[in-house]
C-alpha cells in the first residue's frame, strides 16, 4: 500500500488498503427527505491493514440512535472554520435517519441502513473537506465513517455554514469489514453480505 500512517511522530506503512469494490465517485447524489435535502452516496468505506499492531486504543462498534435528535460526536482532521487543517476536531450533531446506500446507478440500492444523516447540534459543526472517513460516534462507540454532505448556496465558508452530512453505517457493513479483518464474534453478524468502500468520500463538491 502507499498509504503511510504518522503515529507519535513515527511513520507506518499499511501493507494493504482494501476499498469497497462497489465504491465509485459517481455514486453521490443529493435527494429531498426527512424535511430537507440530504446527501446519499454509495458503499463509500475503506480498510486499512498493518503487519504489526499499532499501539492505539480500540473503540467497540455500537448500535444505531433510536430516536430523532439524539446527540452524537463527530471526529474528523479536517478543515476547521479558518480553513486550515490536520487537528483534531470533535463536534456534536443531531442524528436525523438511517437511509439506503446506492449502487452508481444511483437506483439500485446497495444497504438498505448503509448511510447515517446527521444534521449540526448544539455546537452548529457538521463535516468539511478533509474529515473523509472520520468517525460518528453514539455514546462513545463507532456507528459510522465520514462520506460527505450539503453545504448552504452561497455559503463563504464551507466549514461554518454546512447544512448536514451522511455517514456511511459501519453496522451495515460488517459483513463485508469481516471478511478481510479479524472481529470478535458478536461483530460479525452484519446484513450486509458483501459490500464496502472507501472511507473517502469522493469529493462531489457538496462535501462539507
Amino acid at each position: 500500500s502507499d498509504v503511510t500512517v504518522v503515529l507519535a511522530n513515527q511513520e507506518i506503512n499499511a501493507a494493504e488498503m482494501v476499498i469497497h469494490p462497489t465504491y465509485s465517485t459517481a455514486t453521490p447524489h443529493v435527494r429531498f427527505t426527512e424535511g430537507d435535502y440530504y446527501r446519499f452516496s454509495g458503499a463509500d468505506i475503506a480498510l486499512l491493514t498493518f503487519n504489526e499492531s499499532l499501539p492505539v486504543p480500540t473503540i467497540s462498534i455500537g448500535a444505531y440512535p433510536t430516536q430523532r435528535g439524539e446527540l452524537l460526536t463527530i471526529v474528523g482532521y479536517g478543515n476547521n472554520e479558518n480553513l486550515s487543517n490536520g487537528i483534531r476536531r470533535n463536534g456534536i450533531v443531531e442524528y436525523i435517519a438511517t437511509t439506503p446506500t446506492y449502487l452508481v446507478n444511483k437506483q439500485t440500492v446497495d444497504q438498505p441502513n448503509g448511510s447515517i444523516l446527521i444534521d449540526p447540534g448544539p455546537t452548529n459543526q457538521t463535516v468539511c473537506s478533509g474529515d473523509s472517513g472520520g468517525a460518528l460516534l453514539n455514546q462513545g462507540a463507532l456507528i459510522g465513517v465520514t462520506s460527505g454532505g450539503v453545504i448552504n448556496s452561497g455559503s463563504g465558508n464551507q466549514c461554518v455554514l454546512s447544512r448536514n452530512a451522511n455517514f456511511i453505517s459501519v453496522n451495515a457493513y460488517l459483513g463485508w469489514i469481516s471478511n478481510h479483518v479479524d472481529l470478535p464474534d458478536d461483530k460479525t453478524d452484519g446484513d450486509d453480505g458483501d459490500d464496502g468502500d472507501d472511507g473517502d468520500d469522493g469529493d462531489d463538491g457538496d462535501d462539507d
